[in-house]
């Protein structure tokens, strides 16, 4: 499901918008659920928040209190991933705006004609996005993590955690297998070195009895099982020559 928000303080501008945006959907053939704000305070609250997660903002510029280059900026300051579509009605505002590195420009009066070719193009750098990223659903909610930073994951406890290369740990809400199927799907860079665990090549440092030694936060340790030995070898062995 992507996540689409206009934010307007135009109420029939802003309905106009989302209408046009209703209206052209079966194109890209995208599920999307569409929010709408008038208050760019509430906007502001939402980006800010967490456990939410924003794809696509269409912003207006040209807005009382706070002005659309004012949330982008704030977006661009707290390195949100957001897909940024400036909407406006003055063509000097366009060049101002460059800073905030805007995926594209929508001229009100040409809204019909540029809002599909901008939502096609939007959507599929959001796609290609999504094969280097994984949404992980844990206790505290989803998170979004980039899989090359993933070191390994493992069952402890019962439980799946997924280790990243800057020292966090998620608990996440499903089985090893499941997980390692979705992220064979858009990554070939790893391989299971015992029933409970599966390593990312990018991140093994060297071998040394029977173990694989992992880059990150702290070095890490993990056995690989007798059975798979062999094959474990020779894949990183195979992976080291090809990224050499």
């Amino acid at each position: 499901m992507t996540e689409v928000i206009i934010c307007d303080d135009d109420a029939m501008a802003l309905r106009q918008t989302r209408r046009f945006l209703t209206d052209s959907m079966h194109l890209w053939d995208e599920e999307m659920e569409i929010m709408t704000y008038t208050d760019a305070e509430s906007l502001v609250k939402r980006i800010r928040s967490e456990s939410e997660r924003t794809d696509i903002l269409i912003l207006d510029i040209d807005m009382p209190h706070m002005s659309g280059m004012e949330i982008a900026k704030l977006i661009r300051d707290e390195e949100r991933d957001v897909i940024l579509i400036f909407l406006t009605a003055h063509d000097e505002f366009v060049y101002l705006s460059f800073q905030y590195a805007p995926f594209r420009y929508i001229r009100k009066e040409y809204m019909r004609e540029e809002l599909p070719s901008a939502m096609k193009a939007a959507l599929a750098k959001l796609r290609a996005r999504r094969s280097s990223f994984v949404c992980l659903k844990t206790q505290d909610g989803e998170r979004t993590v980039k899989i090359s930073d993933i070191t390994h994951f493992q069952m402890e406890n019962r439980r799946m955690c997924v280790h990243l290369l800057q020292g966090g740990v998620y608990l996440v809400w499903k089985k090893l297998k499941e997980f390692k199927a979705e992220i064979d799907a858009k990554d070939d860079a790893f391989v299971q070195v015992h029933s409970g665990c599966v390593v990312n090549l990018r991140h093994v440092r060297t071998r040394r009895n029977g173990m694989v030694v992992l880059d990150g936060a702290e070095e890490t340790e993990i056995p690989v099982s007798r059975r798979r030995q062999r094959e474990v070898s020779e894949t990183i062995s195979n992976y080291w020559r090809d990224h050499s």
